[in-house]
């Protein structure tokens, strides 16, 4: 491979270098192992200034069309590859973009079209900073072909239906069609389906008597088109094909009897009534000869009068429709011996071992309580009979031979005798097979994933032949407990109640063997074991179960590892524990690389930046001051005793940008003293960080103090300046220097100073001069000068009255401020002048114009 000698690895160092200098202590440096190293061909180091670089290119070709039914979905997948790898993107032809291409999927991205409804263009785009390539594909959209017409439904009998249609009138190749069919009150969504070439096709095997809904539909060279309108079809009937179910009878009297049964699974039609038919003679009479009674089709029970008494009768039933009867019923079996049960019904045989049969079945028909049954069945010595005194419908016949077939009667017995046994049920113990288990003498852990298992053969009595092999049988068993601790500080929280544990595995060994290693199991999780012997028939019992628990192991990767961002330059990392903890858990390492075109930026000496979180109980993490505008990469991995474990998957995040930090203000100076007064603010850049971006202004406000905002001055400089002269100030007043920077992101906090200007005597007179006569004396009050004009505090007033006539009487009186009346003991029958002027430590402002006072003009 090429290499090419560039400047990009004095960058990485540089860049490097910068976040070294910046991070704060809370990082752990640590060196790479031998894998964690970069292979020597791909690594691209601040000493060799030479690195692999490969443009971009697609290595999985797009066609140059696809086709897609309208309204229909499909997946465009482009990949490339170089070095740096690409990020990939889509866009449509008219330069409409599909994804952002600053966070588009690196290597890969399939785009996915939904509902398609016209032919359009779409190209791929692989960028990277050697370079872009683009490929263009068609996604046509071609109408799905309709439905056929004239759906007919003909020659229907009870189990098949002939369909037939014509071709759709659409320009478009009809390549098959596909019928689907269903009963129409079935659960089932999907039916059936069929496909065919033709116009017609025949469904058979279908119920007789059922209503199926049809619908067929056309498939193109596009794909299969809508499905037509279902149409419906009844089969026709036929004779039922089994017979009347859990037949029962028991006496009535000692003529009489009372029989039920059961309607037929598979009527095939509508029933119009039933036959019951009965002989006292041996059953294997033929059925012409046995007497009949007639029962309506809602009638599922009939009662037969005129028998003889104290005899046994045999009794079958049949159902009839339209079509034809059904076959018979099973045989049933009752006596007129008044008070005596009916047969027992629904009789079952269970095989549990070679030597025992479970038995159950369902009580008689009878008015009166059962007081218990009778159990016979055949041996190597002739029939055996069992008495059951209690009433239970279930009964374990034990003492019988491996491997051999037997046949089981029930009959029940009240205080009036024993009734009539039902129909003997055949079945069969399980092959001879050992009754004792293998004796585990030793299961010890050899490793955290494998376990030594050492047993002994059963007892020679026990064994029913030659042993043919051992079954070793193993599961994960859950520990019922209500915490786990895992670490000194970590206790998991378990659910009380029942745990289910893990299905067995199996392995099986020859019956010569005596010891076994299972291998590939889970580190520190606990197993029970247990072992069975077999003979050629079969396995017998399993041994007790040894529990045995594998040694530890490093972690496996934490669970849904996340990365957020809280800030523009701060995240909040955020996992689960892992799944397979393999021991006590220590902590937690977070790894973490900035990434520069796709690749990690790879630091001095080959440092990693790592953060190591001791509690093994955190599942979250906040990391503060990383670079603006940075792609960093995070994973993660747990520790404990035995090392590091296993890496979660990467997550990358793009930080924000963020406004700069304070300038700081170097000097503020009166440039000059006289009104109006200006002001010059000087100021250095604010440090920058990595990747901020650039200071475009800045703002200075000069805001008198105890005045409104509205009095403020402020101005914008360019982002280069580090001055600037604010004039129009006023005199006497102590102003705030506000300074703030602001970049595209937002504005800086404000630096602050303060400046007071030099104080002036007032510009403007007091305002608002008004007199009043209260009480035989002239009270005269006034407001300051405006704030603009006061140049510094008023500290004083002076006012002066003035008679109009030719006396040389002058009344001056000093205010101090902030009063701002005054009050003369005058006589207030002559008229007078007043004139006020406001003063600051500077000097005297000018009088307000002279105000007349006449309070009595006629006089």
């Amino acid at each position: 491979m090429r290499t090419f000698a560039v400047f990009l690895p004095l960058l990485v160092a540089e860049f490097a270098e910068a976040f070294l200098e910046n991070t704060l202590p809370l990082y752990l440096f640590k060196d790479l192992n031998e894998q964690e190293k970069p292979s020597p061909t791909t690594t691209t180091t601040t000493t060799i200034a030479t690195v692999r670089r490969v443009p971009p290119y697609f290595s999985y070709p797009l066609d140059r069309q696809y086709t897609v039914g309208i309204g229909g979905s499909i997946n465009l997948t482009c990949v490339a590859v170089g070095y740096p790898m690409p990020r990939v993107f889509w866009k449509k032809t008219d330069q409409e973009l599909l994804d952002d291409p600053n966070s588009a999927p690196i290597g890969k991205n399939v785009l996915t079209l939904t509902n398609v409804e016209s032919t359009e263009n779409f190209t791929c785009v692989a960028v990277s900073a050697l370079g872009n390539i683009e490929a263009t594909t068609t996604v046509i959209a071609k109408e799905l072909p309709p439905p056929p017409d004239d759906i007919l439904a003909s020659s229907i009998t009870s189990n098949s239906i002939v369909l037939t249609w014509t071709p759709p009138n659409t320009k478009e190749t009809i390549n098959k069609y596909v019928v689907r069919y269903k009963p129409k009150y079935s659960d089932s969504r999907r039916g059936k389906t069929l496909d065919t070439i033709e116009t017609s096709i025949e469904i058979t095997n279908l119920t007789a008597f059922q209503t199926y809904e049809i619908t067929v539909r056309s498939v193109g060279p596009v794909g299969p088109g809508v499905e037509s309108l279902p149409i419906e079809a009844q089969t026709q009937a036929g004779k039922p094909t089994s017979g009347p179910v859990n037949p029962q009878a028991r006496c009535l009297g000692r003529d009489s009897v009372l029989v039920k049964w059961g309607p037929c699974d598979h009527p095939n039609g509508v029933i119009t009534g039933y036959m019951v038919y009965y002989t006292n003679e041996k059953e294997s009479t033929p059925l012409k000869k046995w007497q009949m009674k007639e029962a309506k089709s809602d009638e599922l029970m009939t009662t037969i009068y005129g028998l003889e008494a104290d005899t046994r009768y045999y009794i079958r039933i049949v159902a009839r429709n339209a079509i034809g009867d059904s076959p018979l019923s099973p045989l049933v079996t009752v006596s007129t011996r008044q008070g005596t049960p009916g047969q027992p019904t629904e009789l079952h045989a269970k095989p549990l071992d070679s030597r025992r049969i479970q038995l159950s079945w369902e009580k008689p028909l009878f008015s009166s309580p059962v007081s218990g049954y009778t159990i016979r069945y055949n041996t190597s010595d002739g029939e055996k009979e069992l008495t059951l005194t209690v009433p239970h419908e279930k009964h374990v016949v034990t003492g019988l031979q491996p491997d051999r077939y037997y046949y089981f009667r029930v009959a029940a017995y009240s205080d009036r005798g024993q009734g009539e046994f039902s129909e003997a049920l055949i079945a069969k113990t399980i092959a001879s097979i050992p009754l004792a288990s293998p004796k585990i003498t030793k299961c010890i852990a050899t490793s955290s994933k494998s376990v030594e298992v050492h047993w002994t053969n059963p007892e020679k009595t026990y064994l029913n032949g030659n042993l043919t092999s051992f079954r070793v049988s193993y599961r994960i068993l859950k520990e019922r407990r209500k915490s786990i601790q895992y670490s000194d500080s970590e206790d998991y929280e378990e659910e009380d109640g029942d745990v289910d544990d893990a299905e067995y595995s199996v392995v099986v060994v020859s019956g010569n063997e005596s010891s076994l290693i299972l291998n590939q199991l889970l580190p520190y999780t606990t197993y029970e074991v247990t072992v069975a012997a077999a003979t050629e028939h079969g396995y017998g019992p399993n041994s007790e179960s040894s529990v045995v628990k594998t040694h530890e192991d490093v972690p496996s990767a934490p669970r849904n590892f996340n990365v957020e961002l809280t800030t523009a330059t701060s995240v909040k990392l955020t996992w689960e524990a892992p799944a397979s903890p393999n021991g006590n858990l220590f902590g937690y390492y977070i790894y973490f690389d900035k990434m520069l075109n796709g690749e990690p930026v790879v630091e001095k000496n080959n440092k990693k930046r790592i953060v190591m979180i001791k509690d093994s109980t955190k599942r979250y993490y906040e990391m503060d001051n990383l670079d603006p505008n940075t792609e960093y990469s995070f994973r993660l991995n747990a520790f404990n005793r035995n090392g590091d474990g296993e890496f979660s998957e990467r997550k990358n995040i793009i930080t924000q940008g963020i406004a700069p930090e304070p300038p700081e203000i170097v000097s503020v100076v009166l440039e000059r003293e006289d009104a109006p007064v200006v002001v010059k603010v000087e100021w250095k850049t604010p440090r920058m960080r990595p990747n901020e971006s650039p200071i475009e202004k800045y703002n200075v406000w000069l805001k008198p103090q105890g005045y409104h905002d509205s009095y403020s001055k402020r101005k914008t400089v360019a982002g280069t300046d580090s001055s600037a002269t604010i004039s129009g100030l006023w005199m006497g007043v102590t102003y705030d220097v506000l300074l703030g920077a602001e970049n595209r992101e937002g504005m800086s906090k404000n630096a602050s100073e303060s400046i007071a200007t030099p104080v002036g005597t007032p510009d403007g007179e007091p305002i608002n001069v008004q007199y009043e006569i209260l009480k035989g004396e002239i009270v005269v009050s006034w407001r300051p000068p405006p704030e603009e004009q006061r140049n510094g505090n008023i500290s004083m007033y002076k006012a002066v009255l003035t008679p109009m006539d030719e006396s040389n009487d002058r009344y001056e009186k000093t205010v101090t401020a902030p009063e701002t009346t005054v009050k003369y003991k005058v006589n207030v029958r002559r008229p007078y002048l007043f004139k006020v002027a406001a003063a600051t430590m500077k000097g005297l402002g000018p009088f307000s114009p002279v105000l007349n006072i006449n309070p009595d003009p006629a006089g």
